[in-house]
Parts: C-alpha cells; sequence; structure tokens
C-alpha cells in the first residue's frame, strides 16, 4: 500500500492513493438510493451557478438538475446570486442528495434567509483512486448508476451538463461522493467523458462548503488504474 495522506474531511484516521484493486469493492452494496419521481416539494433558497447550480438553504448546498440528461444551468437566466423559489423532485443516495427542477416553477424571491453560502474550507491535497460518475443516476435515477454498464448513459449525462461526481473508498471500504471540478473550482466536463465509468487515478485539492466536498483535481494527472 502506498503512503498514506491524513484527511479530515471525512473524519477518519487515514485516507490514501487507494490501490486499484480496491475498484472491485465499488460493487458491493451502497447506500440506499431513491428518485422521487414526480413528488414535487416547495424550495426556496439562494442561488449559485458555479461550479454548477445549487440551492443554498442555510448550510445546506442541493445540487440542481434539469429533467432528462441536462444541468439545471440554462435554467436560470440572469439569477445568479438571486433568492429563488421553486417545485422539484428529491434524488438521494444516503446522506447526498439532489433536486431536478420542474423548470416552468422557478421564480425570484422575496423571502430571504440569514447569509449566503457558508464559507469553503480547504482540507489539503491527495491523491484518490475511484471511478466518475454522473450524480443524477448515482444518485437514484438509474440502477446501476455506476460501472461500465453505465457508461455511455453516464457519458451523455455530463455531457448535457449534470454534474461528474467522483466516487473514492476510504481504508475502511466506505464510499465516499466528492464533487469534481477542475482546479481552480469551475465545472468538468468533455475534459473528462474518456475516463468516466472506468477505474481511474487521479489529484487533486478537497475543499469543503456547507454540507458538500468538492475534489479540485490536476487535470493533468488523470489516469487510467
Amino acid at each position: 500500500m502506498q503512503k498514506v495522506t491524513r484527511l479530515t474531511t471525512f473524519g477518519i484516521a487515514a485516507a490514501a492513493v487507494f490501490s486499484a484493486g480496491m475498484i472491485a469493492a465499488l460493487q458491493q452494496p451502497f447506500p440506499p438510493a431513491e428518485f422521487e419521481f414526480q413528488q414535487f416539494r416547495q424550495h426556496m433558497g439562494y442561488l449559485l451557478l458555479e461550479p454548477f447550480p445549487i440551492l443554498v438553504k442555510g448550510r445546506e448546498m442541493i445540487p440542481l438538475v434539469a429533467p432528462g440528461k441536462h444541468g439545471a444551468g440554462p435554467l436560470f437566466p440572469g439569477m445568479r446570486g438571486a433568492w429563488i423559489s421553486l417545485s422539484a423532485s428529491r434524488i438521494h443516495r444516503g446522506a447526498d442528495e439532489m433536486l431536478e427542477v420542474v423548470p416552468e416553477s422557478i421564480q425570484r424571491s422575496s423571502l430571504r434567509d440569514s447569509g449566503g453560502p457558508p464559507p469553503a474550507e480547504p482540507l489539503g491535497h491527495v491523491t484518490l483512486s475511484g471511478e466518475i460518475v454522473d450524480s443524477k443516476c448515482f444518485l437514484g435515477v438509474m440502477n446501476p448508476g455506476s460501472g461500465r454498464v453505465h457508461r455511455e448513459c453516464a457519458i451523455r449525462c455530463i455531457s448535457g451538463g449534470v454534474p461528474p461526481v467522483f466516487i473514492a473508498l476510504d481504508h475502511r471500504g466506505q464510499s465516499h461522493s466528492l464533487w469534481l471540478t477542475d482546479a481552480v473550482g469551475q465545472r468538468l466536463s468533455k475534459q473528462i467523458l474518456d475516463y468516466v465509468a472506468e477505474p481511474v487515478r487521479v489529484s487533486g485539492s478537497l475543499v469543503r462548503q456547507g454540507n458538500l466536498t468538492y475534489f479540485r483535481i490536476d487535470l493533468s494527472s488523470l489516469q487510467r488504474e
């Protein structure tokens, strides 16, 4: 096993440059996943558009997607930093969740919560092994939402603007969902398509903001295991 690097983000004693052999463990059961199809609820919060649309509700940050294999960016023209209300269906796996927005429900809101988005907290540089998946399918829309059987669907979703997620395992074999961005925190799409749904290794920095952990990767370090 390669040198172990400490990580506070997962609240564990150590995390590692995980061995390629651990990728097979991704086939073990994940936490239950569900798409609450057509179960619409109202939500209100502050809108972030980078690295992808996120509804901020206090310290809770919920990524947003559009219906189908599409990101939600085009649904919010001129609304960066606005307070909004919308109707959406919940998609969730364990503690990770996102909302599929009903486009015609989006409105600017006169209501305000206290403050805007929570501050970002750098957690250090790591090298991790795992799999790149599209967040929407992985969190509950498709079963399975990972692995090579899902590769073509994941490529279409990420190409359409659905945020990519990096699924890594800690030394106990527990999975962690890290929201992928480039090295400066901007959205990734076409740059990673060749590596989707395959065992890969990549280096980058972890940043925690609210309930989300971002993995800001160095694209030049991305390689197949």
